[in-house]
């Protein structure tokens, strides 16, 4: 499966606190593990000092699901964290504080920036006004798979959000990253397939092994999601969430997958096959076609 222009790539090229962490085989994205090595391919050169001005730099924050944030030890539930994939950089903004921050992984810096220049952009994105001022406030330090750093007297720590494992159903899916509702309201599935599968009289099943952490599955379960909301109960349909390492996990063992996600289809109780490469662009019409029609 070719690699899908997805969230961010990452802080580090392999590391658990990654942002859904890209690779185009299955073994690459079963070995995503915790390193420290900082991302060094940007195209875009950041100088060592604060930025006069933000200027078309700092454009197209995408909202991102996959850390939580601490300050002074206490967890800030309502902070959000935003990624903008070409320089690239974090924008952390902290419920618990009026002072957005910017985090910059090629150079590990941390700037602040006034509230009142984050401006909001197309698609649910951000941007930073063009006359922004920042003010540094020294760098952040990796310490394992967390990143702490310091800003106005206060401690700040970024994890990685633990994946969502075992068996879960779409409204879990939904309570743990909203792009599963936003994917899924944005998909539409052909209506003719959906009605033919909604006639199903069988027992019909659909396990979805997927990994929270997987972009591929970011981009491919919400539309499973949508499918999951229009035939109701004629296809019942789960989703099974794997740990990283997904050799780990009995299930996936005794089921042979072996990347995610992977959708097994069954019939009256027996495997009748899985998803190919193609089923995952039009899910309903992967199922019909497992189905036989």
């Amino acid at each position: 499966m070719t690699a899908p222009r997805s969230k961010p790539t990452s802080w580090y090229r392999t590391a658990s606190l990654v942002p859904r962490s890209s690779g185009a085989s299955s073994r690459g994205r079963r070995s995503a593990r915790s390193t420290v090595a900082l991302v060094v391919g940007s195209t875009l050169v950041l100088a060592s000092a604060s930025f006069a001005q933000a200027g078309s730099t700092l454009k197209g924050f995408e909202q991102v699901d996959d850390y939580l944030l601490e300050i002074d030890g206490k967890a800030d539930k309502g902070a959000t964290i935003y990624f903008q994939r070409r320089v690239p950089a974090y924008l952390v903004l902290p419920a618990a504080s009026n002072t957005p921050l910017l985090l910059i992984p090629r150079s590990r810096q941390v700037q602040s920036v006034s509230l009142m220049k984050v401006q909001n952009g197309p698609g649910g994105t951000l941007d930073l006004a063009d006359d922004a001022v920042f003010a540094r406030q020294g760098e952040f330090e990796i310490a394992g798979t967390e990143i702490l750093w310091t800003a106005e007297g206060k401690q700040y720590r970024l994890r990685e959000r633990p994946p969502l494992v075992g068996l879960v159903d779409s409204g879990d899916l939904k309570e743990y990253s909203r792009s599963y509702a936003t994917g899924a309201a944005s998909y539409e599935p052909a209506d003719a397939t959906i009605a033919k599968l909604r006639d199903e009289k069988r027992k019909v099943h659909l396990r979805v092994y997927f990994g929270s952490w997987c972009p591929f599955c970011q981009r491919y379960l919400p539309k499973i999601v949508k499918v999951d909301e229009q035939v109701g109960d004629a296809v019942q349909i789960d989703y099974y969430g794997l740990p990283r390492d997904i050799n780990s996990d009995e299930v996936a063992r005794q089921m042979k997958v072996q990347s995610v996600p992977t959708a097994v289809l069954f019939v009256d109780g027996k495997e009748k096959g899985r998803f190919d490469r193609d089923d995952w662009e039009n899910p309903e019409r992967g199922l019909a076609r497992l189905l036989g029609g």
